[in-house]
């Protein structure tokens, strides 16, 4: 303030006073003496704080934009100073304080490039909203939603209740984005331009080998957009290295016949055609489109059929793994959690298919033994088996009721046959005896029997 002219710096204390205190719109006809008193007090405590002061005035006057409906301009925001600063643009002594305005709503509303801000053209937009945004890539405004969500926009939520024209970002966070999307081309397009079929251009995307434009696709039905020089680009990586063939010969394939002959995934051959790990690749002459790229069915079979085979395990082959056990034991040790579903790559069904997890199969069988391994390891029936296990006091710990066979601790088993030679020895006269008088001293123990022996009984 104190390098301005009296006649400059009194009336703007009154201006800025006016639009601290009252709406942008007041009428000011209707301000009596002590109104003009206590805007000249309140003009003159910020402006004699300095600019800082100055901005966050200004700042707070954005902040009341926020839930407004109406077009967000400057003369709308700052009010009776803004409009002060506007009747006196020809007046140098007022340049000090319209430069200063004049650079706050540039950095902070959405002005729009060559519109007057108090007698100067603003230039490059510097902030957006999910409106102008919308406009000027041509993407609908949901989809600008959701990409400032994901920037970290206050408010972009669709559910936050702000509206298009007050959410903001900065320009330079979005330019870019906005510039690409404004010549960006859909799906369908670049299935068209590149000569790609539809589910090879999502094996493209899902394997990162084409990058959709900001991540607009985020949801099921959202459409994706994609540069068309890094579709090009695509192309020059898809034939980098080809050869060029005019009559390909009975094994020289397009994609579609390579991964018919090798029995390949559609993922398979990507990575194999853009990691390098083909020596040969071939083009059509005439022809840079997607089915014009040839390549080797015996190279590709001979890749395929040298990988390593499946580390875990089918149902089938899980029954095998634990011994006396069947496909409805599995499925319900599944169904326990005790075995845990993955899904692995097949060579042999060249898809991907659900198995057992082998650690989990392995856990499974350090910690239990199955009632029917002891059967064929003792070469028993199971009756002679549970009685001899019953009478070392050895219960089952998993029953029928809960995985469809009986289950025992490995351990507890293991250590009944350390301590016993002749642990699986059975002479039915001595075990019936001996399960008798078991019977009777159980019978004259106060306390109820253990619920897992009870249940056991049951299938004595």
């Amino acid at each position: 303030m104190d390098d301005l002219p009296l006649y400059v710096a009194a009336p703007f204390c009154e201006a800025l006073g006016i639009s601290s205190l009252h709406e942008p719109k007041v009428k000011v006809a209707k301000f009596i003496a002590t109104d003009w008193a206590a805007a000249a007090d309140e003009g003159f405590r910020i402006a004699s704080a300095g600019e800082k002061s100055l901005r966050m005035l200004l700042a707070r006057l954005n902040d009341a934009q926020s839930s407004t409906r109406g077009f967000w301009g400057p003369r709308d925001t700052y009010g009776y100073a803004y409009g002060l600063l506007q009747k006196t643009v020809d007046d140098p002594a007022y340049r000090k304080l319209r430069d200063a305005v004049r650079h706050f709503a540039l950095e902070t509303m959405p002005i729009e490039p060559g519109t007057d801000v108090l007698g100067e053209p603003a230039g490059d937009r510097k902030i957006h909203t999910v409106r102008t945004a919308a406009r000027d890539s041509g993407v609908h405004a949901l989809t600008i939603r959701r990409l400032f969500k994901r920037m970290g926009v206050d408010g972009a939520g669709e559910r936050s209740g702000v509206m298009d024209h007050r959410i903001l970002v900065t320009s330079g966070e979005v330019h870019r984005v906005v510039s690409e999307l404004k010549d960006a081309i859909t799906a369908p397009e670049v299935e068209k331009l590149l000569g790609v079929p539809r589910l090879h251009l999502k094996a493209l995307v899902a394997g990162g080998h084409l990058s959709a434009l900001a991540d607009t696709g985020s949801r099921r039905n959202a459409k994706r957009r994609f540069s068309t020089e890094v579709v090009e680009q695509l192309r020059f990586r898809l034939f980098e290295g080809a050869c060029a063939v005019s009559e390909p010969t009975e094994r020289q394939v397009d994609v579609i016949g390579a991964r018919r002959a090798s029995s390949c995934s559609i993922p398979d051959l990507l990575d194999m055609v853009f990691t390098g790990k083909l020596s040969w690749k071939g083009r059509l002459v005439g022809r840079m489109d997607y089915m014009a790229l040839l390549l080797d069915a015996d190279e590709m079979t001979r890749i395929v059929r040298s990988r390593e085979t499946r580390t875990n395990l089918t149902k089938e082959e899980t029954e095998a793994f634990l011994p006396g056990t069947h496909d409805r034991v599995v499925n319900a040790l599944i169904a326990s959690r005790y075995l845990t579903l993955v899904e692995e790559f097949s060579p042999d069904a060249r898809r991907i298919i659900p198995v057992v997890s082998r650690e989990t199969a392995e856990a499974f069988r350090t910690r239990f033994v199955s009632l029917g391994e002891l059967c064929q390891k003792t070469c028993m029936h199971h009756k002679q088996v549970r009685a001899l296990l019953r009478l070392a006091g050895i219960l089952p710990t998993l029953l029928p009721e809960m995985v469809g066979a009986f289950f025992y601790d490995r351990q507890s088993v293991e250590r009944f046959e350390a301590d016993n030679r002749d642990a699986w020895t059975y002479y039915k006269a001595s075990v019936l005896k001996m399960s008798r008088k078991q019977g009777v001293s159980a019978s004259k123990v106060a306390t109820p029997p253990h619920p897992i022996a009870s249940e056991a009984s049951r299938y004595d």
